[in-house]
């Protein structure tokens, strides 16, 4: 196996093992690990560890998968997905039962952004294919599998001149016709997703609202095969912006965002949601001077709670909730600038016991010389 990146760094923070693997460069224009509200890393029984992630090629922005099968120490392509026709951003992963990956993404077609779909069975990817057409931008994937292998892909796109949310499912007839999620003017975007232990859809994104962003949530109800009424999480007077979803066991909903305080800096909000129709409290994660940006939450099978997220200083840093309280902050990265963490969860095919008892995570390094690389670090569960 041909090493891209050399040694493994170990390294400790506050008692949680961390592994650093560097794992391909950029220019600053591609962030590798964008954004949080997708997820780019999966991993199947054997241990095997899969990303998908851009770099350059040429002149190009492309989508790329790489493999590690020793635990992160070293990587390789595994595939390049987005065909070579234009700058391809934004990509997501997830797996099936079967090992197989799906990958999303957006690429410029004839100067509008479209969503990309593209398999990797046994290996070997397949021809991409365009899920999304026309002279209106489409971006942003966000996917999830539930029980049966059916993929909820929720994105946002231009409709008469306003951004609003989608959804679609891949079943075995093929995907579904589009539904539009979100109501209201203007703007939806940057949609996130997960299911259940009951194959329920839960979608949220941010949307302008009397001046100022604020996060909403949807639910889709298997049984009804019904999608319920969309839902504010409580209308405040700042920003709330980049939402990140997860859900346990319980059918209890996650959900971390980036909101400003009353001096206008923003800060990690979360919030659970145990009653569909009860605005949950907001408790926020950080504080001070520093802007604090871009959450990924994650669940391990114990119902701990992870969350990480970058702060103004360059740094990347977890919060976790250890099953009766909320732990400090840990800082997860010593130096450079980074950005744009994403963390391994998904309700299903998400192995987390035994050599997989691991939350994985990427983010982006920018470098001196003005490129930028994708960095891999795991915290051991307890």
């Amino acid at each position: 196996m041909r090493s891209l990146f050399g040694a493994l760094i170990l390294g400790c923070a506050l008692g949680a093992l961390i592994f650093f693997a560097p794992m391909g460069q950029q220019q600053p224009r591609d962030k590798g690990s964008s954004y949080n509200s997708q997820r780019k890393i999966v991993r199947d029984p054997a241990g095997r560890i899969y990303v998908a992630y851009t770099k350059p090629v040429n002149t190009l922005s492309q989508v790329f998968v790489q493999i590690s099968e020793d635990q992160g120490a070293t990587w390789r392509d595994l595939a390049q997905v987005s065909p070579p026709t234009g700058d391809a951003t934004t990509p997501m992963l997830a797996i099936d039962s079967r090992q197989n990956l799906h990958v999303f993404w957006t690429q410029y077609v004839q100067n509008v952004r479209q969503i990309f779909y593209a398999p990797i069975e046994q290996g070997k990817a397949r021809p991409a294919q365009a899920l999304t057409a026309g002279p209106a931008y489409n971006g942003f994937p966000s996917v999830a599998l539930d029980s049966q292998d059916r993929i909820h892909l929720v994105w946002y796109g231009l409709d008469e001149g306003v951004y609003q949310i989608w959804y679609s499912r891949k079943d075995k007839d093929g995907w579904s016709v589009p539904l539009k999620l979100s109501t209201g003017f203007p703007d939806s975007v940057n949609p996130t997703v997960a299911t259940d232990g009951q194959d329920n859809v839960h979608a949220a994104w941010y949307q302008l609202t009397h001046g100022v962003y604020q996060i909403f949530y949807r639910r889709y109800d298997a049984r009804s095969g019904q999608w319920g009424p969309q839902r504010s999480l409580g209308r405040t007077d700042t920003n709330a912006l980049s939402p990140s979803i997860a859900v346990d066991t319980r059918g209890r909903v996650h959900l971390v965002w980036e909101q400003q305080d009353d001096a206008k800096r923003f800060q990690i909000a979360y919030a659970a949601l145990d009653t569909e129709n009860v605005i949950p409290p907001i408790l926020w994660l950080t504080s001070g001077d520093l802007h604090a940006t871009d959450p990924s939450v994650a669940l391990d099978p114990q119902g701990r709670i992870y969350v990480f997220y970058a702060k103004r200083d360059g740094q990347i840093y977890l919060r976790r909730f250890d099953g009766s309280a909320w732990r400090a902050e840990e800082r997860l990265t010593r130096s450079g600038r980074n950005e744009y963490p994403s963390a391994r969860w998904s309700f299903y095919h998400n192995p987390l016991t035994g050599i997989n008892a691991k939350i994985d995570y990427i983010w982006t390094e920018e470098l001196r010389d003005g490129s930028s690389q994708t960095r891999y670090g795991a915290v051991a569960i307890p």
